[in-house]
């Protein structure tokens, strides 16, 4: 299957374009404390339109502070073209942090269902796009803190016998301050990925991930079948710094020593969801 891209995704990328553009200008040089989990799955070119279609965004994002000044936002998309079919889900949570005493956090969720309903002895096929990025990054250790999370995920299920078939996943997180940090995916039956792209970066106080794949899914079905597509793309973040104590600043120079040391390991309708808190 050939993969041709319209100004729907156009519009996507334009706007995820602009997203990373606005994480991009807030982050590492101008922030103590940085941390954003962006991921966007697309459906094209379907061999038929669904007969029904469910859509649903949640966004949380939470700041509180004393004394420093913290940003968090979170971000979701979940749209369904049916006429000319088109899936779209997007969710973006983004936090920073200045100064001390403070706390950002942001969650987001975009999630999508379709019901196809294939007659006997007929070919069902998409195309699909998916991306995961995650990046972190701190200025201090110990005390300060940046995490990101992010997963998206399809499935086909046979409606009739209750059953999952085929199904993608990906998912990543990392943390500036400590070594659970990995990337990775999978998929099982007739999805088929073209040139599957992962790359990582950790160790330090900064830190990035993503996972950026094309596709198509492809099935043959003999008998009549009611097939649902369920997908979602979720975010999750977090920056942190503590009240300032005395008589630790040998304590920190040297933990920031050993962790600048840690070893690298390689480098229906449109529904939206949105909102940003600043302390």
């Amino acid at each position: 299957m050939k993969q041709n891209f319209g100004s729907s995704q156009i519009f996507l990328m334009l706007t995820t374009s602009f997203l990373a553009s606005y994480a991009l200008s807030a982050s590492p040089s101008r922030a103590a404390t940085f941390s954003s989990s962006e991921t966007y799955l697309i459906f094209t070119e379907f061999s038929q339109s669904p007969s029904e279609t469910f859509t649903n965004t949640i966004v949380n994002p939470i700041s509180t502070s004393d004394e420093g000044k913290v940003e968090a936002i979170s971000d979701a998309t979940a749209f369904i073209e049916t006429n000319s079919p088109l899936i779209i889900n997007s969710s973006f949570s983004f936090a920073n942090g200045e100064n001390t005493n403070y706390k950002g956090l942001a969650s987001s969720k975009s999630e999508i269902k379709s019901v196809f309903n294939i007659e006997e002895n007929t070919l069902f096929s998409f195309n699909f796009i998916a991306n995961l990025t995650l990046n972190a990054f701190i200025d201090s250790y110990p005390g300060e803190y940046a995490q990101a999370s992010g997963e998206l995920s399809f499935a086909l299920f046979d409606m009739n016998q209750n059953i999952k078939l085929d199904f993608f996943n990906a998912s990543s997180s990392l943390t500036t301050t400590n070594n659970d940090d990995f990337v990775n995916y999978h998929k099982q039956g007739d999805i088929t990925l073209n040139n599957p792209f992962a790359t990582s970066d950790f160790g330090g106080f900064e830190e990035s991930s993503q996972i950026s794949v094309g596709g198509f899914y492809e099935s043959y079905f003999e008998t009549q079948t009611t097939l649902a597509l369920v997908a979602f793309t979720s975010n999750q973040i977090k920056v942190s710094a503590p009240e300032p104590r005395n008589g630790v600043a040998l304590l920190f120079l040297s933990s920031a020593i050993l962790l600048a040391l840690k070893p690298k390991r390689g480098k229906k309708p449109l529904l939206v969801s949105r909102k940003k808190l600043v302390h």
